[in-house]
């Protein structure tokens, strides 16, 4: 019997000899054998094979096997054009240069990079209000992955103009996020080796609106909500200063009692602003009964991490909410006793908070304080003389007090360095801004003014 593995054997070398027999014949059918464009004609398996095919090993189309043949145009297997951070798309080829569609040629390298490469590239970008208004003071941070696939965050703070940039970033796609406050925008951006990303013009970014609520308390003296307006940041007026019922049987301001007396519906909102006006005299007149309930509720609301706003003569939720932050004029257990600055006058105020010197470009200012009645009343505003340990005091200037307690017709005597813009965090990360001056007068507001009431609405 004949051994089976001598069989094969035989057998093995009956099909070379016939092979060597028959190449001279095989090689006249493959030159007779015509292929499709992009084929060849593989004699091994008597079939038409693509070229660039980099699973067939030996292939006359590529043979070293790397993909990168210019013949191989859209072959299975090329890599993708690299994404242009302009557009978010792909770079579309250089059809004179790169006819294969690879877009990694020698000759458009510098715009072309191999995307595979990963780093460095460069971020220069405006951060902006939800208007597109500039916005100085705000943290940008940059999130995303290194080169070794490591997390990868990097923060930078934007200058007076809304500026920023990011050196040294690893090529790929990151986010990108401004935020100042309670206020925050995001969005993603693609970076590419040896390209500086340029996210200044129409790919700024800017805070989004909608993540915050804001509950507005209106007031006969002061109209924060114009302002608000003006920077496109939605709001929600929760009342006003003026007392309801009738004229002969007047009640508490009914819609602002029943706001500040819910601490559930204080809190759907972020930020709350009470304007200058007569709520606290008015809750105080026909609401007495009401106020401590009031109060707590701001010193819980605050403690949950929000934020309260209240300019001139509604220093008393302040004041009686969180006795330490300021050291108001006159006799702390009567309220009104601080509401003894003269009007008008201009205190040249000077800028100490770094934010707002930042913000302003220079350390001093001027502050107006105008008395037009009945148009504009300014009169008796509300004087500080200090401010808490664990407050900051972002202007202070020397102010005209009023002639004596019981008139403000004329000026009298000066107190140096009355703060005149404050603010403090609470234990429980709530914020509390108080101004002595107004966010609106008639005739506007200059651009100092204008800078530094942003610079308050954005802190918080």
């Amino acid at each position: 019997m004949t051994n089976p593995r001598c069989l094969r054997t035989l057998v093995l070398l009956g099909s070379l000899s016939l092979f060597a027999a028959c190449s001279d014949d095989t090689a006249e059918v493959s030159k007779s054998v015509e292929c499709a464009s992009g084929e060849f004609y593989n004699q091994l398996n008597g079939r038409c094979e693509l070229r660039g095919r980099d699973d067939l090993p030996g292939n006359p189309g590529d043979p070293s096997g790397d993909n990168n043949d210019p013949a191989d145009a859209g072959a299975p297997g090329d890599s993708p054009d690299a994404v242009d951070p302009a557009d978010g798309g792909a770079t579309p080829p250089d059809a004179a240069a790169d006819a294969g569609g690879h877009n990694n040629d020698s000759g458009d390298a510098s715009s072309n990079p191999d995307p595979a490469e990963c780093g460095p590239g460069a971020i220069i970008g405006k951060a902006c209000a939800p208007s597109g208004a500039v916005l100085s003071g705000a943290t940008v941070t940059l999130e995303g992955f290194d080169c070794d696939g490591q997390p990868y965050s990097v923060s930078a703070e934007t200058d007076r103009d809304g500026e920023y940039q990011f050196d040294d970033v690893p090529a790929g796609r990151h986010s990108i996020t401004v935020s100042i406050g309670s206020y925050s925008g995001e969005q993603a951006v693609r970076v590419r080796p040896g390209h500086t990303t340029d996210l200044s013009s129409d790919s700024k970014v800017c805070l989004d609106a909608a993540n915050v609520r804001i509950a507005v308390i209106e007031g006969a003296y002061d109209k924060v909500e114009g302002l608000l307006a003006d920077l496109q940041l939605s709001y929600d007026i929760k009342g006003n200063d003026q007392p309801g019922g009738s004229l002969f049987f007047p009640t508490a301001p009914a819609e602002s009692l029943a706001f500040l007396s819910d601490l559930n519906a204080m809190q759907q909102y972020d930020i709350i602003f009470i304007n200058c006006g007569q709520l606290w005299d008015n809750f105080q007149r026909y609401a007495s009964g009401s106020m401590s309930t009031v109060i707590n509720n701001l010193v819980a609301y605050l403690n949950s991490g929000r934020s309260l706003y209240a300019s001139d003569w509604a220093h008393p939720f302040v004041e009686t909410a969180f006795p330490g932050i300021i050291d108001f004029y006159g006799d702390d257990a009567t309220t009104n006793s601080a509401r003894f600055g003269f009007a008008p006058q201009t205190v040249t105020a000077s800028v100490l908070s770094p934010g707002l010197q930042a913000t302003l470009g220079h350390n001093t200012t001027s502050i107006h304080f105008p008395h037009t009645p009945p148009t504009v009343l300014n009169d008796h505003w509300v004087v500080a003389q200090g401010a808490g340990a664990q407050s900051t005091v972002h202007l202070h200037g020397d102010v005209q007090l009023c002639e004596s307690t019981t008139s403000c017709s004329q000026g009298g005597a000066m107190l140096s360095d009355a703060p005149l813009l404050i603010s403090h965090v609470t234990p429980g990360g709530g914020t509390v801004f108080f101004t002595s001056f107004h966010n609106e007068s008639q005739g506007g507001i200059s651009q100092d003014m204008e800078e530094i009431l942003k610079f308050l609405i954005f802190q918080l």
